[in-house]
């Protein structure tokens, strides 16, 4: 029962700082893209293809982006917890933090296989 609520105090910690930084980081790798949509534009490309192709490049930039949200949401929500003395509270129960990690780093690294099935489904189809 104790990890139910412990699952749920991590996640609500983390689910905010990991929409945010996921946001931040996608936006970050957007940039890359929109510096080659004028040369696009100047080829005389009508503006649904160029939607278009920015459509099929989004799925190759999720799995870049989703493990640096996902790394700089966790040490937000850690740090987070920590700055409330709430791992202290942890440790003074007898929860140790290293299950607190094992459990958390093999919830993550589920959550991280996702995009890469994403990204080869998605090239199948541009195929």
């Amino acid at each position: 029962m104790i990890l139910k609520t412990l699952d749920k105090l991590v996640l609500k910690a983390f689910t905010k700082p990991f929409i945010g930084s996921f946001h931040n980081a996608f936006i970050l790798l957007m940039q890359n893209v929109w510096k080659y949509i004028d040369d696009l534009i100047g080829k005389g490309l009508e503006w649904p293809i160029i939607f278009e192709i920015v459509v099929y490049i989004i799925p190759t930039l999720v799995p870049l982006a989703l493990p640096l949200a996902i790394l700089l949401a966790s040490l937000m929500a850690f740090g987070k917890l920590g700055e409330n003395y709430e791992l202290t509270a942890l440790k003074s129960s007898g929860y140790l933090y290293t299950k607190l990690c094992v459990h958390y780093s093999l919830q993550f690294s589920s959550f991280l296989q996702w995009p890469f099935s994403f990204q080869i489904t998605s090239s199948h189809i541009l195929i």
